[in-house]
């Protein structure tokens, strides 16, 4: 969303990583990550992500946990994946690229 800085930080971050998880924008720093929700804010200049009692560089946060929730989504029923994304609402997915891994599609 154009003017959020958070917002903004996270595509190009999801841009320059190749993510290809769905990445729905919750609203207030909230983001679906997959099945997981985050927490996200700008730190130092810094994208990072609340993990546990502190903040984990958005970088890493990616690094460590993109591979592990693309294997939980492929396990996924399609539908409960969109049930997480939109919430029975009409919620603007950050990232649309379809879910696939480097060697072909999840389906």
């Amino acid at each position: 969303m154009k003017g959020d800085e958070v917002d903004e930080m996270l595509a190009s971050y999801i841009n320059k990583m190749d993510v290809v998880l769905p990445i729905s924008r919750l609203g207030g720093g909230q983001y679906m990550f997959g099945s997981k929700k985050i927490y996200a804010k700008v730190m130092n200049k810094k994208l990072v992500v609340r993990v546990g009692g502190g903040y984990m560089d958005m970088a890493e946060f990616i690094v460590t946990y993109a591979e592990s929730e693309r294997l939980k989504l492929q396990h996924m029923d399609p539908e409960e994946v969109e049930r997480l994304h939109n919430g029975g609402k009409d919620k603007r997915i950050v990232e649309t690229q379809p879910l696939t891994s480097k060697r072909g599609s999840l389906t």
